[in-house]
């Protein structure tokens, strides 16, 4: 079974007890860090990875890093599975089951400088507006947008940056060079044939 399809089971798994027990906001925020942690410390992965260190240790060190039981509890279930590398996907589709529920859809916003406080709220407004849901929006900061922003809700994306539209103004120029050549190139063939 894939990888990813696992790591579905495992969210779906957890969000229902998570659920249950009336503790999905609280668990996800630890969920969130723990994921965060694993991902961003090598040393915490090797670790809590390595075969030859007692159960006993890694149990002692997830009580010391989750600030919720349930979730140190889930984190010592996936190390007794062989599963915990499916803890950033699990965190992943933990996160989008707890925003369907809750009716939140997620918009990543890609600037070429960081968005102030102020345009973060209007696009939010704007956008809770038009999806009917509240929104909640991660900015990205890529300097090769130039300029602009690019929006992606879902599975849409707006693409207001002047890199690409400056793209698009490469694509039309290069469209009509080609054009330019086709019609040179008849315009030549059709000369050479009067004069023959």
């Amino acid at each position: 079974m894939r990888d990813s399809v696992i790591a579905r089971r495992y969210a779906r798994a957890f969000y229902k007890l998570s659920f249950a027990q009336g503790k999905v906001a609280e668990v996800l925020k630890a969920l969130a860090a723990f994921a965060e942690l694993f991902v961003e410390r090598a040393e915490i992965r090797e670790f809590l990875a390595h075969p030859a260190i007692p159960f006993e240790a890694k149990v002692k060190l997830i009580k010391e890093l989750t600030a919720f039981e349930i979730t140190g509890d889930f984190v010592q279930f996936l190390i007794e599975k062989g599963r915990l590398s499916l803890l950033p996907a699990v965190y992943e589709d933990f996160l989008r089951i707890y925003r369907r529920d809750a009716g939140i859809v997620a918009a990543e916003v890609t600037s070429a400088v960081p968005l102030g406080e102020d345009l973060r709220e209007r696009l939010g407004t704007a956008l809770a507006r038009l999806t009917g849901k509240r929104v909640e929006i991660e900015t990205v900061v890529d300097e090769a947008v130039v300029g602009g922003l690019k929006l992606t809700v879902g599975d849409h994306v707006i693409d207001g940056t002047l890199a690409s539209r400056l793209e698009d103004m490469r694509e039309s120029i290069a469209g009509v060079a080609v054009g330019f050549e086709e019609r040179s190139y008849e315009d030549k063939s059709r000369r050479d044939k009067r004069n023959t």
